[in-house]
């Protein structure tokens, strides 16, 4: 049996209050981080904003939105 120690839920998106929880500060923050291009961009589902689960997992893991684009390139067989 696997334990799932993830912050984030099993879900494969993100709301913003999930995102700001996981990260730990508010969502007024997340969005002016967006502003600056200094958090993932959220896409839209209907008239809801969302994140990829995995977008924001690797954005905490890489440590900064630099590493992010770097190891998202790296990992993305498109390119």
């Amino acid at each position: 049996m696997e334990i799932n120690h993830s912050p984030f839920n099993s879900s494969l998106v993100l709301t913003a209050d999930e995102v700001s929880k996981c990260l730990g500060i508010s969502t007024r923050t997340i969005y002016r981080l967006i502003e600056k291009k200094a958090l993932p961009r959220p896409f839209k589902l209907g008239n809801s904003t969302r994140w990829r689960r995995k977008d924001i997992e690797l954005f905490v893991a890489e440590g900064s939105m630099a590493a992010f684009n770097r190891a998202k390139q790296s990992r993305d067989p498109c390119k």
